[in-house]
């Protein structure tokens, strides 16, 4: 585990608590019914990406959420660039460049208002990430006319718990950011503890794709690699409820931010 090296890539604000009175929550889109015991997407052949030290989860799970949802409506993966959405994500959230983090509610305007290009018109990297969004217009052309094909009409957030498994039982991911803590590192298989101790990290992004009611977890899609010595299960992590329903200070939910696409 020691080799495991996060930055924790979600800016948290006070906005965040207070979710803007013309969002669209999941559930008022949607006719109550009883949950099956499982559900969700399954497992897709989705790329799973390993940020390292790069903070840009909101933008992996951005890019997750997307190539899932091209996947079940046209059956091809496409591979879409998270570092795209990141830096998109600094225009909306109106920060400097060099600020390390974004949010994942500036990830929802930028899959709608700009859209999301492919993985090699603007390459995941290190360097990309160091510096500006490329200067010359021509290339700035051709990377957002791309984008622009894989633009979103909308999304709706998800308030709760309740509101990721409809989300779920309807085949939908869900993009969420959550406080995570130090013990979260120590998933063994990817299993996380119900118990949530440890020293605050901060907020991560991560994309959920399946539940079961059964054994109250939720599964999600990590951005932390495969690597059999980390705390995924090939990329994968599954999540008890618990951390869906705590609050802690100033009643700011774990999940402090959440989204599905329409």
């Amino acid at each position: 585990m020691e080799n495991l090296q996060i930055i924790p890539g979600v800016i948290i604000e006070e906005k965040a608590k207070v979710e803007h009175e013309q969002d669209m929550l999941y559930r008022q889109l949607r006719l109550p019914k009883i949950l099956p015991e499982q559900g969700g997407i399954g497992r897709l052949p989705l790329p799973i990406w390993h940020q390292g030290s790069l903070p840009i989860c909101t933008g992996v799970a951005a890019a997750n959420c997307r190539m899932i949802e091209y996947y079940l409506a046209n059956g091809k993966m496409v591979n879409l660039s998270a570092l795209f959405v990141y830096q998109m994500n600094r225009l909306f959230d109106g920060l400097d460049w060099k600020t390390k983090g974004s949010t994942l509610s500036a990830s929802m305007q930028t899959l709608q208002q700009k859209g999301i290009c492919l993985e090699k018109m603007y390459p995941t990297t290190a360097e990309n990430c160091a510096r500006k969004f490329p200067g010359k217009y021509t290339a700035i052309q051709k990377i957002m006319s791309n984008a622009d094909k894989y633009r979103i009409k909308n999304y709706a957030r998800c308030e709760n718990l309740e509101d990721v498994l409809l989300a779920l039982a309807d085949r939908h991911p869900v993009a969420f950011s959550m406080i995570i803590y130090t013990d979260f590192y120590q998933a063994e298989k990817g299993r996380v503890s119900p118990c949530i101790r440890g020293e605050r990290i901060g907020g991560h992004s991560m994309v959920a794709v399946n539940y079961d009611l059964q054994q109250e977890y939720i599964e999600v899609v990590q951005s932390w690699g495969k690597n059999k010595s980390g705390p995924t299960d090939k990329g994968y992590m599954y999540i008890p409820f618990t951390w869906f329903e705590r609050k802690i200070e100033n009643d700011l939910p774990l999940m402090f931010e959440a989204f599905v696409l329409l």
